[in-house]
């Protein structure tokens, strides 16, 4: 491969994840900014006091900012990217778009309504939704990359077992999920992969919901628009498989 060649494929890879890197850039830039000066956060966290006297952009820009910390920021930033490379190229800009934004509109929609006095911000309802219409490519037969895989088993087993108990048994099982995941992949064993996150999935997000945990909410959005948007079959990606 000439040198011009190798420069013009590097071009066209990058414009494969244009929407995964500018989502991801800016929500890195707007969090950090936020952690520096926290009167960001405070302008654009959920507020239900603020939205009822007319701060409507409090509906979506919850999804700009990190209110947990810098725990939330780097998770929650590796997902759109981990999750979103390997979903863009099957998916398309577009729709991807509107699955991050929906499923984000969702979640804070989800979390003013369980929680009507509380505040609270976080990207990771959108990449939720990532993660549900993930699922379905998955279903329709696309192997997605490897740490695909491994981000959406432990985002699914931890939020659920976070939800049904505490913190220490939900890392040991959101590791536990990792280490099997891996060990699927390492096999061969994409099928029983593809098993193992629709388990998970089945039973967390169901769980998430009764739990008025808004994540339930992002994926169960992402995998109902995985189902109703049409399929972009004409994808470059070299991990596409027809069903």
């Amino acid at each position: 491969m000439t040198a011009v060649a190798a420069v013009r494929e590097t071009r066209t890879g990058w414009r494969a994840y244009a929407v995964t890197l500018v989502i991801t850039l800016s929500t890195a830039l707007i969090g950090l900014a936020q952690l520096l000066h926290p009167a960001i956060l405070d302008t654009l966290q959920r507020d239900p006091d603020a939205l009822h006297s007319g701060q409507y952009w409090r509906l979506i820009t919850p999804i700009l900012v990190q209110g947990a910390g810098w725990w939330q920021y780097g998770f929650n930033l590796v997902g759109s990217l981990v999750i979103g490379v390997s979903l863009e190229p099957y998916w398309g800009r577009m729709r991807w778009l509107l699955v991050y934004l929906a499923a984000g509109l969702a979640g804070v929609l989800g979390a003013y309504h369980w929680e009507p006095h509380g505040t609270g911000s976080g990207s990771s309802d959108a990449v939720a939704g990532l993660i549900g219409a993930l699922m379905v490519a998955i279903w329709y037969g696309y192997r997605p990359r490897f740490p695909a895989y491994l981000y959406a088993a432990y985002f699914m087993a931890y939020l659920a077992v976070l939800d049904l108990t505490s913190l220490i048994p939900a890392m040991v099982v959101g590791s536990v999920s990792l280490s099997v995941s891996g060990r699927m992949w390492s096999l061969g064993k994409t099928g029983g992969l593809r098993i193992l996150l629709t388990v998970l999935l089945l039973l967390g997000a169901p769980a998430m919901i009764l739990l008025h945990d808004n994540h339930g909410v992002g994926l169960v959005t992402g995998v109902v628009l995985g189902v109703l948007l049409p399929v972009r079959r004409n994808v470059s990606d070299r991990n596409w498989q027809t069903p």
